[in-house]
This record gives structure tokens, sequence and C-alpha cells, in this order.
């Protein structure tokens, strides 16, 4: 599973910070190590969505998150 978080944040208090606002980030590319397994599907947890990859040397992945709103979390299928 991995989970990306994108919030701005504002101190309102000494001690409190708050979730301001929600600015979506477009096309984030994410590289994941996944050794020598194979991967065979990558989705959105939360839409079940299937997400684009690509195989990359050295045992990595890359994922493409098409739009970030504040969190996502996605699972790489491996055999």
């Amino acid at each position: 599973m991995i989970y990306c978080l994108h919030y701005i944040q504002q101190k309102k208090a000494e001690d409190l910070f708050t979730i301001d606002m929600v600015i979506p980030l477009r096309e984030v590319k994410v590289d994941y190590y996944v050794g020598d397994k194979q991967v065979v599907g990558v989705k959105d947890v939360v839409t079940g969505c299937a997400l684009p990859f690509k195989i990359l040397s050295d045992g990595y992945v890359q994922l493409t998150v098409e739009e970030l709103r504040g969190y996502c979390v996605m699972s790489v299928q491996t055999v």
C-alpha cells in the first residue's frame, strides 16, 4: 500500500496546525521499489480504478496519479 498526502496547512495557534485548503496536484509520478517481484497491476484503493504504471530498471515500478486531491491510497499487485 502506498499512501500519498498533500494538504496546505496553516498554524492558527501555537500548538495547533489546521488544514487550510486542498490544492490538487496533477500527473504525480511515484517510483516504488518492488525488487524481483512481477507487477501485474496498480489500483487506486479508494475508487477501485486501475492506475497506469511502467516497469523501470533496478527493481522499480513507476506509478502515475492523474490527480491528487488531498490524499490517495494505491495498491500494487505482484506475483
